[in-house]
């Protein structure tokens, strides 16, 4: 009788951002993790990474300020694939600085909500609770 060990994979992590240059800092975070990173500049690439990867990626991290189609958006056609997938959103305030606050819709909308910048350590711990 022949016994297998598969070790599940790690859980992977959307990341859809405009901003190409944070790729690099999100893929060396998610990778000392263990985590496989899926990188998407925009939300329309974003829905085309999540068709192609749908059974690894466990978390997504949108940008809610993006071009053409915004975080929100975005946020919208990925719950509509998988309402149960937690996704979160970072952003830089400065327009959206009233969303932000305790009763606005942003923070309904997604589980968690982190201002740029920030520090790893908050970005670890947030991730922590949901994969």
């Amino acid at each position: 009788m022949a016994i297998y060990n598969q070790t599940p994979s790690p859980p992977g992590i959307l990341i859809a951002d405009k901003d190409e240059q944070l790729f690099s800092i999100y893929t060396k975070f998610f990778n000392r993790r263990g985590n496989t990173v899926y990188l998407a500049v925009g939300g329309e690439s974003a829905i085309q990474r999540y068709h192609d990867h749908s059974t690894e990626i466990a978390l997504v991290i949108i940008e809610i300020q993006m071009p053409g189609m915004d975080g929100l958006t975005l946020r919208h056609a990925i719950k509509t694939l998988d309402p149960q997938l937690p996704v979160i959103a970072v952003s830089i305030v400065d327009e959206y600085n009233t969303a932000f606050s305790d009763n606005s819709r942003l923070n309904e909308e997604f589980n968690e909500i982190i201002r740029k910048p920030f520090h790893p350590d908050i970005l670890h711990k947030i991730v922590d609770q949901y994969l």
